[in-house]
């Protein structure tokens, strides 16, 4: 049969030194050994913070009417939050608008007024001279057209302060409906439908969760390497890497919370308030390290080898590697810079085997 045929040739090739069938050539994808920038570094577990959180409070004294939402909501910037009975308030702010009006009216009557004491005066100011002019008349005009300035100048200042007054009222009566100052979730209700709240007093307590910082609490001796606007990374509970940049750092005694602010993949997940975060602190100076990619790098026993393309064939060779940077492992002896090391394909190779570099996937 053919197989047993096959199999005879094969063994008479092996029997007589003769080639074997021809293997084909494996297809592969190599990876660069390069040098890359390294910097020693510490990690530090920090803590997601809210950059907006805290109580909404209310600005005036009423009783609550309703509640607009339910712990755990997420609400919008000025979406309202809770509405205070108002009654009292629209009354009082009618009382304002009648004030207002009483005194534009009496400004309107001193007007009047004055106009009357300026004509009475003009028509005796044309007798002057003559047998008609009464002198002690005159000056009573004068001192009445003064009266009414006056007057009508205290009417104006009246209406000045009924306007602020009703402008105070309708402020009042705006404030009875309290909204919400920034977004965020609502994490605390302080009030119930009925309850009677004064000024100041919490009625909700909201927590912007999507305006994060992270905070870490970094040992005075490692602020060094930490300066205003410089960049550092990071690793959510997950191992997901992100950057951060450093904004600011409050003094403290033995160490110091610097703030840094993220940034975050809109494709996150939601994280929340006091989440922990890991930062890597540089602690040394940068120097130059030649790496290699971690795919590249064949486990057998103790030893570690890398095949590597040369000329359309595998070579194999033994590598002695540091510790991880990223996806690389660093190279302290065995690879030099622009060895194409083979990163696909290689589980099964044999050194000298033949191989076809394709596309890197």
């Amino acid at each position: 049969m053919f197989t047993r045929s096959v199999l005879i040739l094969v063994l008479a090739g092996v029997l007589t030194g003769a080639p074997a069938l021809a293997q084909r050539p494996s297809k592969v994808a190599v990876d660069p050994v390069v040098t890359e920038t390294m910097q020693q570094k510490m990690a530090i577990l920090g803590r997601f913070v809210a950059r907006s959180g805290g109580s909404v409070a209310a600005r005036v004294a009423e009783r609550v009417r309703e509640i607009e939402v339910e712990v755990g909501d997420r609400v919008a910037a000025g979406a309202v939050l809770v509405r205070l009975a108002n009654d009292r308030l629209a009354a009082q702010r009618q009382l304002r608008v009648a004030a207002s009006r009483r005194a534009e009216a009496k400004a309107a009557r001193m007007a009047a007024a004055l106009a009357k004491a300026k004509q009475g005066l003009a028509r005796l100011t044309k007798l002057r001279g003559s047998t008609a002019d009464r002198p002690d008349r005159r000056e009573d005009l004068e001192r009445d057209v003064e009266k009414a300035t006056s007057e009508l100048s205290e009417a104006r200042a009246e209406i000045d302060v009924a306007k602020a007054q009703l402008k105070l009222a309708q402020i009042a009566l705006d404030d009875a409906v309290i909204r919400a100052p920034y977004s965020g979730v609502v994490t605390l209700r302080h009030v119930e439908v009925g309850t009677f709240v004064r000024t100041g007093e919490p009625v909700v307590t909201l927590l912007d969760d999507r305006d994060l910082e992270i905070e870490a609490d970094v040992p005075a001796e490692r602020l060094r390497g930490l300066t205003p606007n410089s960049l550092v990374e990071a690793r959510l509970a997950d191992g997901t890497p992100i950057t951060a940049m450093v904004r600011a750092e409050n003094p403290r005694t033995r160490s110091r919370a610097v703030r840094l602010m993220p940034a975050l993949d809109a494709n996150l997940e939601a994280l929340a308030d006091q989440q922990s975060v890991t930062v890597m602190i540089p602690i040394g100076s940068s120097h130059e390290v030649v790496t290699v990619h971690k795919d590249a790098v064949n486990v057998q026993g103790p030893k570690r080898l890398v095949y590597i393309a040369v000329d359309g064939t595998a070579e194999v060779r033994p590598v002695q590697l540091g510790e991880a940077v990223g996806d690389r492992f660093i190279v302290r002896r065995g690879l030099k810079v622009g060895d194409q090391a083979i990163i696909r394909g290689n589980e099964r190779l044999r050194p000298k085997a033949k191989i076809i570099v394709g596309r890197r996937s």
